[in-house]
């Protein structure tokens, strides 16, 4: 008898750090820190944006690189073979943001039908406002076309919308 106790006493401590050992933390939901993302907005090559156009849907090229460096042009000559200028260093907390918005759009876990071979090469030859997407986070590298005036293009709007005012590009 006298052999129970350390037994019981050793089994108890191996269960409990079997259960501390379970409760791992939950996952950061932040930016991984492969994140990085560019859109590109391209529109018909009209002359000029049409007045009261949302800034979401106006011809811009943005890129967030891994460093959290935030590039940005905008006009119809903002193409994907454009590398836009440096405009802001973001905060892991806009970071963050902008990865919740790109979770939350599924582009990482899209099915095959809607992704393109790369957004970066792809020509550029639409008849309305639409988003050229490539993301990368966690391993995963994505490249989509989405058209902004449709209800799928609502999540991609948001993006871009985040995207212009971190730019200071006004409504």
């Amino acid at each position: 008898m006298t052999t129970r106790g350390p037994i019981f006493a050793m089994t108890l401590g191996a269960l409990t750090l079997v259960a501390a050992c379970a409760s791992t933390p939950p996952k950061n939901n932040g930016a991984p820190p492969d994140f990085a993302v560019s859109v590109t907005v391209a529109d018909r090559g009209r002359k000029g944006v049409p007045p009261g156009r949302a800034r979401a849907l106006r011809s811009a090229r943005y890129i967030v690189e891994p460093d959290l460096l935030l590039r940005s042009a905008v006009g119809t000559g903002s193409l994907a073979p454009t590398f836009p200028p440096p405009m802001r260093q973001l905060t892991s907390a806009q970071a963050d943001e902008l990865w919740r918005l790109v979770e939350s759009a599924g582009y990482l876990r899209t099915d095959v039908g809607t992704q393109i071979g790369s957004a970066e090469t792809v020509p550029i030859a639409v008849s309305r406002p639409t988003a050229f997407v490539s993301v990368v986070g966690e391993g995963v590298r994505r490249s989509l076309q989405v058209p902004l005036e449709t209800s799928d293009g609502a999540a991609t709007r948001a993006l871009v919308d985040r995207l212009a005012e971190l730019s200071w590009i006004k409504e």
